[in-house]
């Protein structure tokens, strides 16, 4: 890994599994395109700071009988030193020159589609394969446990009970990025209309009074 300091300019583009955010890594040694999962929190603007890049590859995209090629670069780590939110950036292009942003969650399942497949054991009757997030919580959790003012049981196990907790205390609240994007992409939706804003210097979300 590496760390460099450069310019953070994120877009917010909407797609059929709802808003996501792209950027464009502009440092000394060279420009990046930029679709981690913790951009999705990101407002649109320029973003300046540290950036600690854990791997850079080439990544092409067909559209229209062409095909582009974008350098890719994943980062470990943001520090961000100055931020100036929702600025129109000479960086955008025109729609009908560029190939429009595809969201990483189709990006996800075009990959694991063209994926070998690879042997499983057969699950058994009693565990189901695959089980929504809030399914999986509240089926440990009482019907009649107490709950958070302000969230259902299904904000609640989509949260976890230690955000939760945060969530009930008005206190700031940090989300994972590593964890599955759609489910990371509802917590933030949730915060949002909760009222919570991002604070990307502290890269975590604080009660707007």
């Amino acid at each position: 890994m590496i760390r460099v300091p450069g310019t953070l300019i994120v877009n917010r583009r909407t797609g059929r599994n709802g808003a996501f955010s792209v950027g464009d890594l502009i440092t000394a040694i060279g420009e990046f395109k930029v679709k981690d999962t913790a951009l999705d929190q990101y407002e649109p603007g320029e973003y300046k700071g540290d950036f600690i890049i854990k791997w850079i590859e080439p990544h092409t995209n067909t559209w229209r009988g062409r095909v582009f090629v974008e350098n890719r670069a994943s980062l470990a780590d943001i520090i961000i030193t100055d931020a100036v939110e929702d600025s129109v950036t000479a960086e955008q292009k025109a729609a009908d020159k560029t190939p429009p942003e595809r969201d990483p969650l189709e990006e996800a399942s075009t990959s694991s589609a063209h994926a070998p497949a690879t042997p499983t054991k057969p699950e058994s009757s009693e565990t189901p394969v695959s089980k929504p997030v809030h399914q999986v919580e509240t089926a440990s959790r009482p019907a009649n446990a107490g709950e958070i003012p302000g969230l259902s049981p299904e904000q609640r196990a989509l949260l976890g009970d230690e955000l939760s907790d945060l969530f009930d205390k008005r206190e700031r609240i940090k989300l994972d990025p590593t964890v599955d994007r759609e489910v990371f992409r509802k917590q933030r939706d949730l915060l949002r209309s909760s009222g919570y804003r991002f604070d990307s210097k502290g890269q975590d979300w604080y009660l707007a009074s």
